[in-house]
Formats: structure tokens, sequence, C-alpha cells
């Protein structure tokens, strides 16, 4: 839903949100553009610098979204997430992507706290803390 202030059953978006058909609130980022580059039978390279190391991303909605945000973050973890040339991806996977892609954020504040590879860590409290911004739009 967003940024709202709710009182006596009614809500409206805070200041500097607006709201859509679907009672959303949303903030106007303006123009995002991003380089679309066509490969195919035509052109087989990405122009400039050769990928070494591509990451396909699925679809699949929400699911998709949480399956990509763990994914982005395991990369992360492991400092592989820098490895990566190009991204391709649908639905779901494209939603996570282009937050990664375009956030203008470093990853740690994006992605959250590396918790290490220890599950014991993993307690309810730790559980019910606010997720990083990337994991809050879930």
């Amino acid at each position: 839903r967003g940024p709202t202030d709710c009182s006596y059953g009614q809500c409206r978006c805070r200041a500097g949100y607006c709201s859509d058909e679907h009672g959303g609130c949303y903030k106007d980022m303006g123009m995002i553009k991003a380089e679309v580059v066509p490969i195919n039978s035509l052109q087989r390279y990405f122009p400039g610098t050769r990928v070494r190391t591509a990451l396909c991303v699925s679809g699949g909605g929400s699911r998709a979204f949480s399956a990509a945000f763990g994914v982005y973050r395991a990369l992360r973890e492991l400092k592989l997430i820098t490895s990566i040339d190009a991204i391709s991806s649908v639905s779901g996977g494209t939603w996570a992507s282009s937050i990664l892609m375009f956030a203008e954020m470093d990853l740690e504040q994006l992605l959250g706290r590396p918790l290490g590879r220890n599950p014991r860590v993993l307690y309810p409290n730790e559980l019910d803390k606010m997720p990083a911004p990337f994991g809050a739009i879930i």
C-alpha cells in the first residue's frame, strides 16, 4: 500500500506520495531510462565489453521476486554479485532485477545486512525485524 496515515477507517497517502487507482501510494520517481540491446541472430553479442557471466531470473510474480531477492542476497554474501555482467529477467524476476539495477543505495542497505550462513541466528526476534528496503516490497 505504501506510506499512509490512517485514522477512523480512512487512509491517506503521506505528503509527497500520490494515490493510484487501486488505493496504493507511490512516489513519482520521474523517468528512468535503460539502454536495451536486442540480442538475436543478427547481433549475437552485447556492444562494448564482452559478457562473461550472465544471470537469468525467471518469472512467477511475487514468488519469483522473493526467490530473486534471496539469490541476490546470496550472491552478495558470496562476493559474486560484482561478477555479473548482464541480467536477463521476466515478470517477478524483472521486478527484483530492476530494483537492484536502479535503486540509489548501496547493496548492504538495499539487501539488508548479511546474516551469515548460520541458521541458528534466525530467532523469531531476528525474523520480526523490519526487512531491508528490497524485502519490504514483498
